[in-house]
């Protein structure tokens, strides 16, 4: 999943739990969770080969700044308009839930042996049924799952 679902929901369950710490690792674990879901960004992968390795990087780069940014925007407007009250905890629910997919980055860098075992388990958690679908309908899911944790936060 794209960064902001994960970012949504980790905020959402860390204002919930109202305690930085266990929002973090709350958030954290919803990682997975969400990576279980079948989400369109399968075939992302598949440019590394297409590519080549230093242009998917290039890519991987933008596109986590770009989805860091909305997430940050809508974390800001949810701050903003009084629907976070416990800002901390929510940040760092927000943190937890995007940290897997950073340590993904930070790993091809430095190729760490720790790191390394979270990537077998997140390769084996991501869309275990191996449910493909193009990457526009995986856009517009994760658009709606959004849409549909705020709409269900902000009630």
């Amino acid at each position: 999943m794209y960064l902001t679902p994960h970012a949504v929901l980790g905020g959402i369950i860390g204002e919930r739990a109202q305690n930085p710490l266990i929002a973090f690792v709350l958030g954290f674990l919803s990682h997975f969770v969400l990576d279980a879901i079948p989400h369109g960004d399968e075939p992302i992968g598949a440019l590394k080969q297409i590519k080549g390795e230093k242009d998917y990087i290039r890519l991987m780069a933008v596109m986590v700044f770009f989805d860091t940014l909305i997430a940050l925007i809508v974390f800001v407007t949810l701050s903003r308009y009084g629907y976070i009250e416990h800002q901390t905890s929510a940040l760092s629910g927000a943190i937890g839930a995007m940290l897997p997919d950073y340590l993904w980055g930070v790993n091809v860098f430095l190729k760490s042996k720790l790191i390394r075992y979270k990537e077998r388990f997140h390769s084996w958690v991501h869309n275990p049924l191996q449910i493909m679908m193009p990457v526009w309908i995986g856009v517009i899911w994760q658009i709606m799952f959004v849409a549909l944790c705020i709409k269900l936060f902000v009630l």
